[in-house]
This record gives C-alpha cells, sequence and structure tokens, in this order.
C-alpha cells in the first residue's frame, strides 16, 4: 500500500516518522499584535499561525499559539472579526 502524499503546504521532514503517527505542518507564520490584559498596559507581542494535519483524522487543524479550530472555526473567526472591524472604521460589512 502506498503512503498518502503531503499536502502542498506541508513544510515537514518525514524521514524518521511512522506514517501512522504522521503530522503535516506548514511553516509557522508569525503575526506582530499588540496585546491587552486587563489591569496591564498594552504591550507588542507576536502571534503564531500554523496549519497541521494528523495522518489519521480527517481534517486538518488550525493553531493560533496554544489555540486549536478546525479550518471552519477559523473561516467562522475570520468573518466575525472582519465585521467588528468595519464596524470601527465606520463601513458597512459586505456579508
Amino acid at each position: 500500500m502506498s503512503e498518502p502524499k503531503c499536502p502542498p503546504w506541508c513544510a515537514s521532514l518525514h524521514d524518521d516518522e511512522l506514517a501512522a503517527d504522521r503530522r503535516h505542518q506548514s511553516g509557522v507564520r508569525p503575526v506582530a499584535v499588540v496585546k491587552r490584559i486587563p489591569g496591564d498596559a498594552p504591550a507588542a507581542e507576536e502571534m503564531h499561525l500554523v496549519l497541521f494535519h494528523f495522518q489519521d483524522e480527517p481534517e486538518p487543524w488550525v493553531g493560533i499559539d496554544q489555540l486549536q479550530i478546525t479550518p471552519e472555526s477559523a473561516r467562522r473567526l475570520v468573518r466575525e472579526l472582519s465585521a467588528l472591524l468595519y464596524q470601527v472604521e465606520g463601513e458597512r460589512s459586505p456579508q
């Protein structure tokens, strides 16, 4: 039986991994943000985005630092963040 191929976004080297335990992972995408924790002053930080998929799972996951969400959840998050930003900018959302 042939091994499944890596998705085009996979940046992992799989030479030492067993096929059953294989994890495909994109390159990490750092995003500069200004973060505020209640009671603290805003501070510049970096968040890390990554796409990963375990061979035995039906779909990939989106990682945002320690948070792991499905692609559909990420799409909903993007849609709602965009709607909020349209409100901040005083424009109508294209939804």
